[in-house]
């Protein structure tokens, strides 16, 4: 890695291989796939763009630095950094945000915010940690240590930590 890959100018912006942008926004935090009839959450080319990118092709990685976002029909994804990890066939793997991570999908009146997030693509399951908060339309879950929102099944759970975090949810009947 050369020394101008890690501290590009502050104002450049870069943006990701279109294949690998699209594999992530087409996976990460998608509808489920019944859902994916629906033009809002049909996979559509997507943009990644941040203050550097530093790719590495033998890994198989890119480490998104500064100003993190994600663009695409079905949602929004900003962080301060974010690694994402292709396999073999150039599928995605394995995505990590971190740093004032805020997903929004606004055709599902969907929020997440929280310091860190793990999407294990093969488990389908999305890890929120760092003061979590998940907000499904007027529903929300605060206050756990950690929250599990599984995409495939629309499943979320809310975890605390013994005697300090205990999960919050707030539910507005009729919703």
């Amino acid at each position: 890695m050369t020394d101008t890959m890690k501290t590009p100018h502050p104002t450049r912006r870069s943006r990701l291989v279109p294949l690998a942008a699209a594999l992530l926004s087409a996976t990460l935090m998608a509808a489920p796939a019944r859902a994916q009839t629906d033009p809002a959450t049909t996979a559509s080319p997507a943009e990644i763009t941040a203050d550097s990118v530093d790719m590495d092709f033998e890994k198989r990685t890119a480490l998104f630095r500064g100003n993190v976002q994600v663009n695409d029909r079905g949602m929004t994804l900003t962080s301060d950094l974010m690694l994402v990890q292709l396999s073999a066939t150039n599928e995605l793997k394995h995505v990590e945000a971190s740093g004032n991570v805020v997903i929004l999908q606004p055709q599902l009146n969907r929020k997440a915010s929280s310091q860190k997030a793990v999407y294990d693509v093969a488990a389908g399951k999305i890890v929120l940690t760092g003061q979590p908060i998940l907000q499904m339309g007027d529903n929300r879950m605060t206050n756990a240590a950690q929250i599990t929102y599984f995409r495939d099944s629309q499943r979320v759970i809310c975890e605390g930590t013994a005697g300090t975090d205990r999960p919050k949810i707030r539910f507005k009947p009729g919703t």
